[in-house]
């Protein structure tokens, strides 16, 4: 059994020597902490501080000034590294191994932002659905700025809480899709919290305040989360963090088939495969025997392809 603890944080930016050192002066605050996801790094770093804590910086988006993940690593748990790879400036991958048949992933990713086009989100869960198939590790821990409200379980679901201080947004219902397909736990809605400690992001002059940060894990492992408000470097998110209690287990999938009927595992199909089988359907054909013609299913979009992978 091992003891972890994550944090998340949408720093702004870390492109910068001095809004490095900015971390670096508050890296303190990972004496207790295993490791720190980073969003918005801007550019690529790989470097180990004075103290042993070890920095993994990506890169931001080709051409732009946005993106770019990253991991702070505490020196107690940069041993247990095996690797650290970035897929895009979206996606980052830290893997650990902690016994000899125990491991976890842990993925940190920059989600597209709430009003980005439905084919950008659609592409990034797609990809990210991808990830988690591919890791081979006992547990996968997400956690990232998903700027997204998903609000309290609703009926049918089984891997979102029942605690939120807000209701869910359609980005928020396109996270929530994700963790039922996938069978990641909800980190955020597992816990009772005080308003106050709930949220993630400050609008700018502080007129609203919300809950889009969020961490998942593939199994109920995740035994606290909560903000750190004494850790600020003047972002308008608060540093997230989580208390994991890994049990050693092998697995050769990441995603959680534990307290699940027989045959609910996580789909043999890819939203894009959907999408794309849908897509590419020759019309006229007559409707099958549920009634619904071509024009019908297709006009159902990203819902409709969620169902289908549940199924």
């Amino acid at each position: 059994m091992s003891h972890l603890v994550a944090c998340t944080y949408n720093c702004g930016s870390v492109s910068t020597a001095i809004q490095l050192s900015i971390d670096r002066r508050n890296a303190a605050n990972l004496i207790s902490r295993d490791w720190a996801e980073r969003n918005e790094t801007k550019e690529p770093l790989t470097c180990t501080w004075s103290d042993g804590t070890a920095v993994f910086l990506g890169a931001k988006e080709t051409g732009t000034t946005s993106g770019g993940v990253g991991f702070i690593v505490a020196p107690d748990f940069t041993k247990k590294v095996t690797s650290v790879t970035f897929h895009s400036h979206r996606f980052g991958i830290l893997t650990s191994t902690l016994t000899k048949d125990f491991s976890v992933s842990i993925i940190q990713v920059y989600a597209p932002t709430s009003d980005s086009e439905e084919s950008q989100h659609e592409d990034f869960y797609d990809n990210l659905g991808e990830l988690v198939r591919s890791q081979k590790t006992s547990y996968v821990v997400i956690s990232a700025d998903f700027d997204a409200r998903v609000g309290s379980r609703r009926t049918g679901e089984k891997f979102i809480g029942p605690n939120s201080a807000e209701h869910r947004n359609a980005a928020g219902e396109r996270l929530a899709n994700f963790c039922e397909i996938y069978h990641m736990y909800h980190g955020n809605s597992q816990f009772i919290k005080a308003p106050m400690k709930r949220w993630t992001y400050e609008s700018p002059k502080g007129q609203y305040y919300h809950e889009l940060d969020h961490i998942l894990c593939s199994r109920r492992a995740i035994t606290d989360v909560g903000v750190v408000p004494s850790f600020n470097t003047g972002s308008d998110h608060r540093f997230y963090a989580q208390n994991c209690t890994l049990n050693e287990v092998i697995s050769d999938h990441g995603a959680s088939t534990e307290e699940l009927p027989a045959g609910d595992m996580v789909p043999s199909f890819l939203l894009s495969e959907i999408r794309y089988a849908i897509g590419t359907m020759p019309r006229g054909r007559a409707p099958g025997a549920d009634g619904l013609s071509l024009e019908a299913l297709q006009a159902c979009g990203h819902k409709i392809y969620c169902a289908l992978a549940q199924r």
